[in-house]
C-alpha cells in the first residue's frame, strides 16, 4: 500500500479535493432544503477533515459527526431517508469472497456482470463498517465484524445517498427503479437528483419521469431545490403541462405553447417574487419576442431589470425605460448623489408618453419634474411594496458592494423616512388603532354589550367599568433570508406601537427591547441599524424567539404574540410549531405575518399548533390584518 509520501501531488491534490467535497455533501444533506451558512459549511470541513485524520476508524469518524453537527446546528429537526427501500438475504458466496481480501478495491467486488442483489450487499456491508474506507483513499475489510453480520441486509434512502458514488455509474439502473424514486419524500429525491443526475442515462430517465410527474401533480419547488435540480427541471420543462410550469422554467419554455391565461398566471407567480429573482428571469426571457404579452402584465419595477429595452415594443420599451428611471431616482434619494438624479430625469426624457398606460403617467410626469413629494404619494397609491422592497434592496446592496454590513446612518435615515412616508399614505384609513383611551365620563353606555343583551330579551342597559387594554409582544425575524422583507417587517412593527409592550429581534438568538412610548424615526433607525449590522448571519431560530416572547409576554401581562417571520428555521431546536402549540395551549394568541413564498407545509403545521398565521405578499394589506386579528 502506497503511503501519502509517495503519491504524486495531482493524486494528492484530487484526493483531497474529493474528501472537501464530500464533507460539504455530507452538510448540505444534513440541512435538507433549509439552507446552511457558509461560514458554518467551512468549519465543518475543516473540523471533519481534522477528525478524519486523527482517527483510525471511520467508524469512529461517523460518531463524532453527528456530535459536530449538533455543535454547529447542522443536524435537521427530523431524521429523514429512514425508510427500508430493499430487505434481503446475503449471498454467502460474495460474503465468501469478501472474507479473503484484507484490503480491497470495488473493481475487485463489483462488474459489468454484477448483480442487483451484489450491489445493494456493498452498498450494505459499507453501511454496517464491514467495508471501511482508509486514510489512503482504499478499503479496508474488518474481517471479526464480517463473522458477525448476520444473515440479513436492508439499505435505506439515506444509505444510497450516502454509499452510491462509490459504485461504477454503469450499474445503478440495477437497483435504481422508477418505485424506488417514487417512495422518496420531496427532500431526498431533491437530494438524490443533485448528487447523481448526469452519470447513469438510465438513472436520468428514471428522475426526468418522477420530478415531470410530480410537478404535474402540483409539486412546487421552493427556489433553493430549484436550483438544486434545475438541470433535470430544464430537460423536462417542454413536456410538462402547462399548469406546472414555474417561471424559473419560462427560458427552456416555447412561448407560442402557451396559452392567454397561462401567460397571465405566470405573471402572477414572477410578481410575488423578489426583485432579484424578477430581474434574473426577465433577462432571460425578455429577448424573445414571444413573451411580450407576458412582459406587458408585469409592473414598472419589474422591468426595470430589462437590461437594453431598445430590443422592445414601443409600449413594453417606455414602460421598461420608466421603470429604470424610477429606480435610479429612488436611489438618488437614499444617496442624494445628484448623477442618480440627472440619469434618472435622462431616462425619463426618452419615454414615449402616448405609449404609457394612463395610470403611468402621473408617474412620468413627477419623474422628469423630479418632484420627491409627489412621486412617493404616486408610489404610495400604485406600488407601495414593490418600493418598499426596492429600497431595502438598495440598502443591502450598498452594503454588500462595501464588502461588510455596515451602513452610514444618514442613509438608513433617509430609507426609513421614506419608507414610513411611502406605508403611511398607503396605509391611510387601515392603520392600527392607538389604544383606547380612559373616558373622563362616569358610567358610559357599554354600546355593544348593551346590544347584545337586547338581542337575548334582555333590557338591561351595561355600564363601563373600565377601559379594556390591549398589550401586545411584537418578534422580527432579521436573519439573513428575511432581507428582501426586512424594511417593511420593521414599519409593520411600528405600526403596532401605541399597543406594543416589547419587541423581540432575533436571527440565532434572540435580543429584547424595550416597548417605544411613540413610533419615532430615531427608534426605526436603531432598529434598522440592528437588523443590518447584527442581522442577516444567515441563522434562524423561531423556537427561540418565540421562547423568549412568551417569557416577555408573561412578564408584561401580553395575550398577544405578533411574529414576522419566512418561518424557515435553520438552527438545530425544537420545532417552531411544537414551540408555539405550547404557548397557544396556555391562553396566547400568537399570529405569524409571513410572506408568500414560505414553504405551505410549514404554514399548515403552525396553524394546526393554534397560530393565526397571515401569508402576506404585500406590505400595505398587513395594518388591516393587524387590526382584525388583534381586535385593536
Amino acid at each position: 500500500m502506497k503511503s501519502y509520501g509517495e503519491e504524486s501531488p495531482e493524486v494528492l491534490k484530487k484526493e483531497f479535493s474529493r474528501r472537501v467535497e464530500d464533507w460539504i455533501r455530507e452538510a448540505f444533506k444534513e440541512v435538507g432544503g433549509t439552507g446552511v451558512s457558509v461560514d458554518r459549511v467551512i468549519l465543518y470541513v475543516k473540523l471533519g477533515l481534522t477528525l478524519e485524520g486523527l482517527l483510525r476508524s471511520r467508524e469512529q469518524v461517523e460518531q463524532y459527526e453527528d456530535l459536530l453537527r449538533s455543535a454547529l446546528g447542522l443536524k435537521p429537526a427530523g431524521k429523514t431517508g429512514e425508510e427500508v427501500l430493499a430487505s434481503f438475504s446475503l449471498d454467502q458466496s460474495f460474503q465468501a469472497r469478501l472474507s479473503r481480501f484484507r484490503t480491497v478495491r470495488i473493481s475487485d467486488l463489483l462488474g459489468k456482470d454484477s448483480t442487483p442483489q451484489q450491489v445493494m450487499e456493498y452498498i450494505w456491508y459499507r453501511k454496517t463498517g464491514v467495508i471501511r474506507r482508509s486514510r489512503n483513499g482504499g478499503f479496508i475489510v474488518d474481517a471479526e465484524r464480517l463473522k458477525s453480520i448476520g444473515s440479513k441486509g436492508s439499505i435505506t434512502v439515506k444509505d444510497l445517498n450516502k454509499y452510491l458514488g462509490e459504485v461504477p455509474s454503469h450499474l445503478w439502473s440495477k437497483v435504481i427503479s422508477g418505485s424506488v424514486l417514487g417512495r422518496m419524500s420531496r427532500d431526498e429525491i431533491v437530494e438524490f437528483a443533485s448528487r447523481f443526475y448526469g452519470r447513469n442515462p438510465g438513472v436520468d430517465r428514471r428522475i426526468d419521469h418522477e420530478i415531470a410527474s410530480r410537478l404535474n401533480a402540483g409539486w412546487r419547488p421552493s427556489l433553493n431545490e430549484y436550483r438544486r435540480i434545475e438541470r433535470v427541471v430544464s430537460k423536462v420543462s417542454p413536456r410538462l403541462r402547462a399548469s406546472a410550469l414555474l417561471p424559473y422554467m419560462l427560458p427552456q419554455v416555447d412561448a407560442a405553447s402557451l396559452s392567454r391565461d397561462d401567460i397571465s398566471r405566470l405573471a402572477k407567480r414572477i410578481e410575488e417574487l423578489s426583485l432579484k429573482d424578477r430581474w434574473r428571469i426577465i433577462d432571460k426571457i425578455y429577448k424573445n419576442p414571444g413573451y411580450e404579452p407576458l412582459l406587458n402584465q408585469l409592473g414598472v419595477f419589474s422591468l426595470a431589470g430589462i437590461g437594453n429595452p431598445e430590443r422592445l415594443g414601443e409600449p413594453l420599451r417606455s414602460k421598461s425605460l420608466l421603470g429604470q428611471s424610477l429606480m435610479n431616482y429612488i436611489v438618488f434619494l437614499l444617496t442624494r448623489d445628484p448623477s442618480y438624479l440627472d440619469y434618472s430625469i435622462y431616462l425619463a426624457s426618452r419615454v414615449n408618453t402616448e405609449a404609457l398606460e394612463p395610470g403611468l403617467r402621473r408617474l412620468h410626469e413627477g419623474l422628469l419634474a423630479g418632484d420627491s413629494r409627489r412621486l412617493i404619494t404616486i408610489i404610495a397609491r400604485q406600488d407601495p411594496a414593490e418600493a418598499v422592497e426596492a429600497i431595502s434592496y438598495k440598502v443591502w446592496e450598498y452594503a454588500s458592494a462595501r464588502g461588510r454590513l455596515e451602513v452610514e446612518s444618514s442613509l438608513l435615515r433617509r430609507a426609513v423616512e421614506i419608507g414610513c412616508v411611502i406605508l403611511s399614505r398607503a396605509w391611510a384609513r387601515r392603520g392600527v388603532a392607538a389604544e383606547r383611551r380612559a373616558s373622563f365620563r362616569r358610567g358610559r353606555v357599554d354600546v355593544r354589550k348593551t346590544m347584545f343583551k337586547h338581542l337575548r330579551m334582555d333590557e338591561s342597559i351595561v355600564y363601563r367599568r373600565r377601559e379594556r387594554r390591549v398589550k401586545v409582544v411584537g418578534v422580527v425575524d432579521v436573519s439573513g433570508s428575511m432581507s428582501r422583507f426586512s424594511l417593511w417587517a420593521i414599519l409593520s412593527l411600528a405600526s403596532l406601537t401605541p399597543v406594543l409592550s416589547g419587541v423581540v429581534m432575533f436571527s440565532e438568538k434572540p435580543v429584547v427591547y424595550k416597548a417605544p412610548g411613540v413610533k419615532t424615526h430615531r427608534l426605526l433607525v436603531n432598529y434598522l441599524e440592528n437588523l443590518f449590522q447584527q442581522g442577516f448571519k444567515g441563522y434562524t431560530n423561531i423556537s427561540g424567539a418565540l421562547r423568549e416572547a412568551y417569557r416577555l409576554s408573561l412578564k408584561t401581562g401580553s395575550n398577544r404574540i405578533v411574529v414576522f417571520t419566512d418561518l424557515q428555521q435553520t438552527v438545530q431546536d425544537v420545532d417552531p410549531w411544537v414551540e408555539a402549540a405550547g404557548i397557544t395551549g396556555r391562553g396566547v394568541r400568537v399570529i405569524v405575518i409571513t410572506p408568500s413564498q414560505t414553504d405551505d407545509r410549514i404554514v399548515e403545521l403552525m396553524r394546526s399548533a393554534g397560530c393565526l398565521v397571515e401569508v402576506v405578499s404585500s406590505p400595505e394589506k398587513i395594518p388591516k390584518i393587524l387590526k382584525r386579528k388583534l381586535n385593536v
